[in-house]
Formats: C-alpha cells, sequence, structure tokens
C-alpha cells in the first residue's frame, strides 16, 4: 500500500519541484524531506536521482529574496543529496561561495550531518571551530552527531580523528562560550567511551 503511494506522488513532486512557481517548489520541497524522515527508503525510488538534481539546481539558483526556499531545499538535500550534494553544501557554508545567510549555513550544517562522509566532516569540523556565529558552529556540532549516528555514511578512523582534534579545540579553548566548551567536552567523553565499548 505505501509503495503504491510512492509510485503515484513521487512524480508529481518531481514536477511541482521543476515548477516556475516558488510556492509549489517550496512545497513540494518541505514535503518530500519530512517524507525522507518518516520513510528513507523513498529516497532510493528510481526517481530519487532526478529529486537530488533538481534540489541542487534550486539551491544554487535562487537568489536571497527566496532564502526560505533555498533553506527548505538545502534541508531535503540532506535526505536526498549524496557526496556531489555535499561539493554544493561545503561551498555555501565555508568556501569561497560562502553565504553571509546565517541560517542558510545552520541548514547547511544540518544537510552535511545527515549526508556525512569526510568531506561532511571536514566542513562540520570547520564550522564548529571557525564560523563566526555561535549558532551556525553549535549547529556543527549538532551535525557532527548527525553523522555519527544518522548519516548515510559511517565515519572512517580518518573522520573520527578530525572530529577528537576539533572537540578537543574547542573544549581546551579557554576564550571559548562556556556552553559550547561543555558540549564539545561532553560530545568528546561520549565518542571515547563509545569507542572503547566498539573495541
Amino acid at each position: 500500500m505505501l509503495l503504491n503511494y510512492h509510485e503515484e506522488h513521487i512524480s508529481l513532486l518531481l514536477n511541482n519541484l521543476q515548477s516556475c512557481h516558488s510556492d509549489v517548489q517550496l512545497m513540494a520541497c518541505t514535503y518530500l524531506s519530512r517524507w525522507a524522515i518518516g520513510h528513507p527508503e523513498i529516497v532510493n525510488h528510481e526517481l530519487g536521482g532526478a529529486i537530488r538534481k533538481t534540489l541542487e539546481e534550486i539551491v544554487m539558483v535562487a537568489g536571497e529574496d527566496l532564502s526560505s526556499m533555498r533553506r527548505e531545499a538545502i534541508f531535503a538535500l540532506g535526505f536526498w543529496g549524496n557526496e556531489e550534494s555535499v561539493e554544493i553544501l561545503v561551498g555555501l557554508s565555508v568556501g569561497e561561495t560562502k553565504s553571509s545567510d546565517e541560517n542558510l549555513r545552520q541548514t547547511c550544517m544540518f544537510a552535511l550531518g545527515v549526508i556525512g562522509g569526510l568531506g561532511a566532516i571536514k566542513t562540520l569540523c570547520q564550522g564548529a571551530e571557525k564560523d563566526e556565529t555561535e549558532s551556525v558552529r553549535l549547529n556543527a556540532i549538532g551535525g557532527i552527531v548527525h553523522s555519527r549516528f544518522i548519516a548515510k555514511h559511517s565515519w572512517n578512523v580518518e573522520s573520527k580523528e578530525l572530529v577528537e582534534l576539533t572537540l578537543r579545540k574547542i573544549s581546551d579553548n579557554l576564550n571559548e562560550k562556556g556552553y559550547l566548551r561543555r558540549i564539545a567536552g561532553n560530545l568528546l567523553k561520549e565518542l571515547r567511551v563509545g569507542g572503547e565499548k566498539g573495541s
């Protein structure tokens, strides 16, 4: 029954994503991300690649006047995206095309955490340590947590070492905000305990 529901609606959602009306695109982005949260298998649908590409195009083309749609497309890309999507999100988060929109960078950190992989981890660590905005840094730390527990790509040794180094720098930095130091320190302890249990 659920599969039939997917088949009936996924083509419609793809058409809505490709619409020339931004409100229709926004609704489709929202629906796709919420749908993937409840039914993660849907991203493997045969139209999943076309949906991912269309979401990437929205992220790259939408201007500042469509910032809410762009953020919703980035949020959806966290569930529908892959390594190619990470490159786009990296550019908006820390790269040469870094967005001045704090909320957009926060959403990128969430999406990178859900996609995972070494490229995402490197960006999350850079954001956690160096972004000029506390809320983005906090979201980057949250993205690190997501990348550990719910990401599509699991951590390798390099990812774990990079995360531990970043969290240690934050927790040991006496000039850092107290709550960020505590969060980083607690997460570092959890990772060490989890690593010992997994050995």
